[in-house]
C-alpha cells in the first residue's frame, strides 16, 4: 500500500442533504502507512452550476458560482504514520439553490479536501458531494393541494373523440449560449372519449413521483416548470394549466431535513 491509505470526508451524523443558511459539520479523516511532509491541508466548501449546449456533456459553456470557501485544517509540517482526523464546518448561505441534475446542466454542492505536499511531490485530493433542499412554501401559491383532474368534454363535433389524455409536463430551461428548452413527460393517464354530440365529465387523479421543486430559486442558469396539460387528438384540442411543485404543503408548518436523513433531495412532492 502507498504512503496514503485513507484520505475522506465525512458529514457529521451521515447527513447528505441539508437547507440553505444551516451550519454544514464534517471530518477529514486520514491513514497514513508512513510520515507524509506537506504544505497545508485544506478543505472547502463549494456550490456551483454548469451549463452544456450538448446534452451529457460536461464541457461547460455558462457556468455559475454560489459560495466557495475555504479552511486550513493544518499548516506546513509533517504528518506521522496512522490515522489523523481534522473537523471542519462550514455555514451554508441562505440564497443557495437546490441541487439539481439534468441532461444540459447541473447544480452541485461538494465539499473537497487537499494534503498539499512539498514541491515535485503529488498533491492528495477527495470530494464528496451534499445535497442541498430549499424550501418552496406552497402557501404563498394559489391554493392546490393535489393533482385532482376534474374535466368537462362536450362533444359538438359530430364524431366520436379520441380517448381523452391528461399529462403532467416537466419543462427545463437551460441558459447556455441560447436557451435550451427540455420538455418530458412526467405522467400519464387516460380516459375514455367522448361520443358525438353527447357530454361527458372526467375525474381522475395524477400520481406525482419525486421530483425537483418548481422554479429553482436562487439559479440563474437553470428554471424548471411544470404543467397539466389535457388533450385529444382527434379532433385537436389541448388545455395546459401550470402546476406549482414544492416541499411545504399548503397549511403545514416547514420541516427541516433531520440528522441522518439519507435521502437526495426530491422526497415525495407536494403539489
Amino acid at each position: 500500500m502507498g504512503r496514503v491509505q485513507l484520505f475522506e470526508i465525512s458529514l457529521s451524523h451521515g447527513r447528505v442533504v441539508y437547507s440553505p443558511g444551516e451550519p454544514l459539520a464534517g471530518t477529514v479523516r486520514v491513514r497514513l502507512g508512513a510520515p507524509l511532509p506537506f504544505r497545508a491541508i485544506r478543505v472547502t466548501c463549494i456550490g456551483s452550476c454548469g451549463v452544456s449546449n450538448k446534452a451529457n456533456d460536461t464541457a461547460w459553456v455558462v457556468e455559475e458560482g454560489y459560495f466557495n470557501s475555504s479552511l486550513s485544517l493544518a499548516d506546513k509540517g509533517s504528518l506521522p504514520a496512522g490515522e489523523h482526523s481534522f473537523p471542519f464546518q462550514f455555514l451554508l448561505p441562505a440564497t443557495a439553490p437546490t441541487s439539481f441534475e439534468g441532461p444540459f446542466g447541473k447544480i452541485v454542492h461538494q465539499v473537497r479536501a487537499a494534503i498539499h505536499t512539498p514541491r515535485f511531490s503529488k498533491d492528495h485530493k477527495c470530494s464528496l458531494v451534499f445535497y442541498i433542499l430549499s424550501p418552496l412554501n406552497l402557501n404563498s401559491i394559489p391554493d392546490i393541494e393535489a393533482l385532482q383532474l376534474h374535466a368537462d368534454v362536450e362533444n359538438q363535433s359530430g364524431k366520436d373523440t379520441s380517448p381523452v389524455v391528461a399529462s403532467l409536463l416537466q419543462k427545463v430551461s437551460y441558459k447556455a449560449k441560447r436557451w435550451i428548452h427540455d420538455v418530458r413527460t412526467i405522467a400519464e393517464v387516460e380516459g375514455a372519449g367522448v361520443k358525438a354530440w353527447r357530454r361527458a365529465q372526467w375525474h381522475e387523479q395524477i400520481l406525482v413521483p419525486a421530483l425537483p421543486q418548481s422554479a429553482l430559486p436562487g439559479c440563474s442558469l437553470i428554471h424548471i416548470d411544470y404543467y397539466l396539460q389535457v388533450s385529444l387528438k382527434a379532433p385537436e384540442a389541448t388545455v395546459t394549466l401550470p402546476v406549482f411543485i414544492g416541499n411545504i404543503a399548503v397549511n403545514h408548518a416547514p420541516v427541516s431535513p433531520r440528522p441522518g436523513l439519507g435521502l437526495p433531495p426530491g422526497a415525495p412532492p407536494l403539489v
